[in-house]
């Protein structure tokens, strides 16, 4: 009878002996190979099935992963590219809020408990310097990791970018589209520019889509009880619905950095 030439190509898949193909998992034992008789090899034993579900961890691992960078771009940086990111206040936490600022603690636990289920308006108020912008932030990252988005602005670089678009002769129904229907939206430092025509539009038009379908926003302002003179009345008065209002008083912590 011939003998069959196997290529050596194929002839070098696998281990020449059991013992060489044999593996041993630390939880599951030992993974029986399995021998070829076309080669006249042997073939290690398929995953076990903690293999399985370390590489199903893994991808999922890296998906979250991925997803995080993704959000942390669309929360900071989605105002266009003529106007700078925040995307420095991704590190901000409500531990780490906590540590330098102990006298908010009122504020600090209202953010805890925002975060923990958003609804309604959350205005953060009171002078400069005292942790108004690090908690809007810490609200929008605590609630990434739960995978809630949220879209965070500056007042002023909202409505610079709005006319950013009117200037180039763009629809700014974009950026509107993506103020009114995130999760959760976050406008810092309300108040901070004076109020025009366009201003109490955008404001308007925003703060009264985003209440009458019950989606959450979270602001910061230095005088709350002046709030209709920097969004327009029509909008304070929405914002008034299912309203927590925190005073942040105290000394301005950037002087004793």
């Amino acid at each position: 009878m011939l003998e069959i030439q196997r290529p050596s190509k194929i002839r070098s898949v696998g281990f020449a002996t059991h013992d060489e193909a044999l593996w041993v998992c630390e939880k599951c034992g030992p993974i029986e190979p399995h021998y070829v008789r076309l080669t006249d090899r042997w073939l290690r034993g398929p995953e076990c099935p903690c293999q399985i579900e370390a590489r199903r961890l893994q991808a999922e691992t890296e998906r979250y992963l991925a997803w995080m960078r993704k959000d942390q771009q669309n929360c900071y940086n989605w105002l266009g590219p003529f106007i700078s990111d925040d995307l420095p206040l991704v590190e901000q936490t409500l531990d780490s809020f906590k540590r330098p600022l102990k006298w908010q603690e009122k504020a600090y636990n209202a953010a805890r408990l925002f975060a923990l289920e958003p609804n309604g308006t959350i205005i953060f108020y009171g002078p400069y310097g005292t942790g108004k912008t690090h908690l809007l932030a810490a609200i929008t990252n605590e609630l990434r990791l739960r995978k809630f988005s949220s879209r965070f602005c500056v007042a002023a670089k909202l409505h610079q970018a709005v006319a950013e678009c009117h200037k180039s002769g763009e629809d700014a129904y974009r950026l509107m589209y993506q103020a009114i229907t995130a999760p959760l939206l976050v406008i810092d430092d309300v108040g901070a520019s004076k109020l025009s025509e366009s201003r109490l539009e955008t404001y308007e038009t925003i703060i009264d889509e985003r209440t009458k379908h019950r989606r959450p926003i979270a602001i910061s302002t230095n005088y709350v009880d002046q709030l209709a003179e920097f969004v327009g009345g029509r909008a304070k008065s929405r914002l008034s619905m299912n309203q927590i209002a925190v005073e942040m008083d105290g000394d301005d912590y950037r002087m004793e950095m």
